[in-house]
């Protein structure tokens, strides 16, 4: 069992402005939130996770739940091999 939200957070380095940075993020224990989320340049995105809780981050604006998950290991099996596009010019 898991809770699913996101985790919208203020881009390093961005002072104005409306792009936020976000992340799903999957709590399964008080103690236990993994992070999934695409990092990089345009044209030079990459998959990234991480063990932490957004809001330790002082970047961080505010969490948006989204869904309960009765299989967290299947949730994570359908996240990681996700297409990332690269290609900014469709």
């Amino acid at each position: 069992m898991g809770s699913v939200y996101v985790a919208v957070y203020q881009p390093d380095g961005q002072t104005l402005g409306t792009h936020h940075h976000w992340a799903l993020c999957l709590e399964t224990s008080p103690k236990e939130t993994t992070i999934f989320q695409i990092v990089g340049q345009p044209n030079n995105f990459k998959y990234g996770e991480l063990t932490a809780k957004p809001d330790n981050s002082r970047r961080h604006l505010q969490n948006l739940d989204v869904a309960n998950v009765d299989d967290a290991d299947r949730f994570r099996q359908v996240v990681r091999p996700q297409r990332i596009d690269n290609d900014m010019y469709h």
